[in-house]
Order: C-alpha cells, then structure tokens, then sequence
C-alpha cells in the first residue's frame, strides 16, 4: 500500500471515531473535505447547525459556500484558499444563513492534510455556533460601555453591603475614587439628614420587595451634602436569594432648587421677596382655622402708600421699586416674626398680626408702620418723603373669612386716605356706605365728561390801589342732573386719584 494511501486510511479511522464520540460530549461539529473529490462529510452537530437534512445538503465546496452570509462568504473563501498555499491551519468566525432566513454566527476552524509530494488532498476542521457566546458578549460589551458612560452614579455591593464596583459617575458625583469606594460600606456616603428609622423603613423594603426607590440626602467626600434620586435593586441567585445589590443614583440637588425657586416665585413677590396675594390668603386662611379651634383675635391692616403714585410717574419706575423694597423691609421691622407682610401689588401692601391680645395691639402697630415710614428714603441719589393709609379689620369681629375681613379692612383704608392720609382707621359699619356713596360719585364723575357737566365760574381779581380789575380767577363746578351743584372738595380728590383730572383739565 502505498504511503499516502496508508495516511488517507488511517485518517478515516481516526474521522470515524472522533466524528462518532465528539458530538456527545462537545457542541462542535465536524468536517471533512475531501479535495480530490470535492465530496464534504459533514457531522449530525453540523447539519443541526445549519437547520439542514442530510438530503438537503449535497456535500460540496460550493454548496458550503453558499450557506454563508453573502457578506462574509468571499472572505471565507480567501481564508481557506490562503490555508491550501500557507499550509497553515486556520480559525475564523462567520455568519451561516438557515433556510429559514435566519443568520448564526460560527466558529470555524481547520487544518489541511498533504500528500508525500505536498500536495492537499484533505481538510479537516470544526464548526461550533457561537451566537449566544457572541451575542452575550455584545451584551457584555454594551452593558459595559453603559456602566462606564451613564450619567447615573452605579455602586455593586455584595450582601453585606461592601462595594465591589463603582463606575465613573459615581466619582464624579461623590468625589470618591474606585480605590477609595472599593471596599468600604455606603455609609461613607451618609449625612445627618436622615434617623435611624429611614434606613430601617429602607431596607425593610429591599429585603420584603427586592427594590428601593426615593429620594434621599447623601454627603460628599467635601463634606457637601446633596440631594439624589435612588434606585436599589437585589440580584438573586438560582436559588432566589440576594447575591448582590446595585444602587444607581442621580444628583437632584439643582433640580429640587429649581423646583424650590419655581415654588417660591409662585407664591412671592418678585420685587420685594414678600409673599404675594396667594401665599396671603393661605396663611390667612390657616390662622383662622387654627382661631376656630383655639379661640383669639387677628388683625388685618391693608396699607397704601400715599403719593407714590406721583414719585413713580415722576422720577421713573426704577426709583419707584427701589422704593417699594425699603418700604417692605421696614414694614417687616414692624411686625413679629410669625407675622405675614405681603405684596398685593402696585403700591398696596397686607398685613396679617396672627394672633394679638387686644384690638390696642394693632392700633400701637399701625401706629409704628406710620411712624417708621415718615423716615426719608434714599433712593438713586433722591431723598424722598412719603406716607401711608391703613385701614384694620378685626376677626372675629368684623368677619370670620378670608374674603370678608380683607374686603373690610381695604375700605377702612380708604376711609383713612379719605380722612387727609397719613393715618389708620379700624372698619365702622357705616364705612360701607360712605364707599358706596365714593364709589357712585366716582362712576358719575367718569359720565360727566361725556355729558359736559362741569361749568367755568369766573372770579375778578381787584388791584386793591386802583380797585380795577386785573384779572381773573376760572373755578371749576359740576352741575350733576340729579345731586345739583356737586363741591370741588368732594370730586377733585377723587379726580386726582383715578387720573380723571387731566381730561378735566383739558
């Protein structure tokens, strides 16, 4: 027998047992190409594979090559026809398509057998499908490149809580490195913010439920606190118990500012910081329900400012805020600590005394507001001198809401500007029916323009050395259709309020 005969034998025992035994122990599938012929043998392992019968397959070079990815199949063919004239062994991965459409991904490795004269006549290799290993390494990868790239802080403790892996974010969010977290507890991590009791309530749920969530305070390695959103999860092993646990977390820290901001405008000032009309109301409303069941007396003073108006028009709305600031810091010099001063708006400030002994009390307060404001203000350079009307309504009194008592209290206000400003007056009954009577002569005043009602009255100026006529006095009269001869002490306040008298004057 001749030499290469004896090698072809002796290769086909070897193939006969292998191809027999290796398929029950191992997910590989063997091959054997026969050059000469061109015939491929393949392996039960390898047609599974492929999702091929035997009949389906007819056991060629070629019919191989055209299993595979089209993508890839020049770059198998390149590879095994370097392997014939390389005489090296060769290993690859490349996709196979199923006839169903499918594609896998499989590990292709093989070495060439020669005759005596160097020629091959045989190559023998494996095939194993590597899809999930490749698939799972993809995983891998990805879950990786996340770990290392999110945004969010991620620390993976074992079950005693030691941390055994921290990613970036998390230095960059704590100011602790992978050497300094690595090995120590989370409690590294833990401020004064928090009892004993929020931690117990914590982990009471991880272990009932598998899962933490919420918001927390954590400190720096600066020792900054800061406030972050949390998110604890238990891994479990095949028997259902905790092997690990992974916290992901995020800095909140300018969010809850920004929301805290949000909140805060919502219900102040702007200009003054005071709060505004609706936090006003709140407070009020709360210090009468807590009057309800703890039975005292509250005080509403409603103050506006007197001749604002004028320094505003004059020396601009700059000054102006500039002067609403001052006057609200020293309308809180006035008053006590759990006291509300508010903004309504414009010039009109509120004040709520949440609890005094005797109606005295706002009487001496008001009295101080007065006071306090009759001090010049210094505002851009210009001194400037102003007063102030309050008007004090008193619960349970004159009211027992919140609309009614604010109602009252701002016509009380009007009766002391009414009065020569510079003043305060508790709410009387019979105020409401003076506002009525202003506020009907008001609404006549707006009519009267349109229906010509006012009259010139001249008055002669005498030169008392000559007793001649120099000149002359023009006086102005309403003529009301139903109330007659109006005075001018009574509508000429008013017109310079509601700015009525400048087309009066035209």
């Amino acid at each position: 027998m001749k030499y290469e005969e004896k090698i072809k034998e002796q290769l086909t025992m070897e193939k006969d047992i292998s191809l027999a035994r290796i398929p029950r122990i191992s997910p590989l599938g063997n091959w054997d190409w026969d050059i000469e012929k061109n015939t491929l043998w393949w392996s039960d392992v390898i047609y599974k594979i492929f999702g091929l019968y035997r009949h389906e397959f007819e056991g060629t070079y070629n019919s191989f090559l055209e299993l595979v990815h089209p993508d890839d199949r020049e770059y198998v063919r390149q590879t095994i026809d370097s392997t014939l004239h390389l005489k090296k062994p060769f290993i690859i991965e490349h996709r196979i398509v199923q006839p169903d459409g499918s594609e896998k991904i499989v590990c292709n490795q093989a070495e060439v057998v020669f005759n005596s004269t160097g020629i091959p006549v045989r190559m023998l290799g494996t095939i194993q499908d590597i899809t999930e290993s490749i698939n799972t390494e993809t995983e891998l990868k990805l879950a990786d490149i996340v770990f290392k790239n999110t945004l969010e802080g991620i620390a993976i403790t074992n079950v005693e809580g030691t941390i055994l892996s921290v990613n970036p974010a998390f230095t960059t969010i704590t100011g602790y490195s992978a050497n300094e977290a690595i090995g120590k507890n989370p409690r590294i991590l833990k401020s004064d913010h928090h009892d004993d009791k929020f931690y117990k309530n914590m982990w009471t749920e991880l272990l009932e439920k598998g899962h933490w969530h919420g918001e927390i305070w954590n400190r720096k390695k600066n020792g900054e606190a800061y406030y972050e959103w949390l998110t604890i999860v238990a891994i479990k092993d095949i028997d259902g118990k905790p092997c690990n646990y992974v916290s992901v977390f995020r800095d909140i820290t300018e969010i809850r500012q920004k929301d805290e901001h949000i909140l805060h405008m919502a219900y102040h000032d702007p200009l003054t910081n005071l709060p505004n009309r609706l936090l006003f109301h709140d407070r009020l409303q709360q210090a009468l329900s807590s009057a309800h069941r703890h039975p005292r007396t509250i005080a509403i003073m409603f103050i506006d400012l007197d001749r604002f108006k004028i320094i505003n028009d004059t020396l601009g709305h700059n000054i102006g805020d500039t002067l609403l600031q001052a006057v609200a810091l020293r309308l809180k010099d006035a008053v006590r600590q759990n006291d509300t001063v508010s903004r309504l708006g414009g010039d009109e400030f509120i004040i709520l005394l949440s609890e005094i002994e005797k109606v005295q009390d706002a009487a001496l307060v008001a009295q101080k507001i007065l006071h306090l404001l009759s001090a010049s203000f210094i505002a851009h350079g210009h001194e400037l001198n102003i007063t102030a009307s309050i008007g004090i309504s008193i619960y349970p009194d004159d009211g027992n809401d919140v609309q009614t008592l604010m109602k009252k209290a701002d016509t009380a206000m009007y009766h002391a500007k009414e009065q020569g400003k510079n003043a305060y007056q508790f709410y009387k009954e019979n105020m409401n029916t003076m506002l009525f009577e202003r506020i009907l002569l008001e609404n006549n005043l707006h009519r009267a323009i349109e229906r010509n009602e006012f009259l010139l009255y001249y008055q002669p100026k005498i030169d008392t050395n000559s007793w001649k006529i120099c000149g002359v006095e023009v006086l102005l009269r309403w003529q009301h259709s139903e109330m007659g001869l109006v005075s001018p002490s009574q509508f000429i306040p008013i017109a310079e309020e509601t700015n009525l008298i400048i087309p009066i004057g035209e």
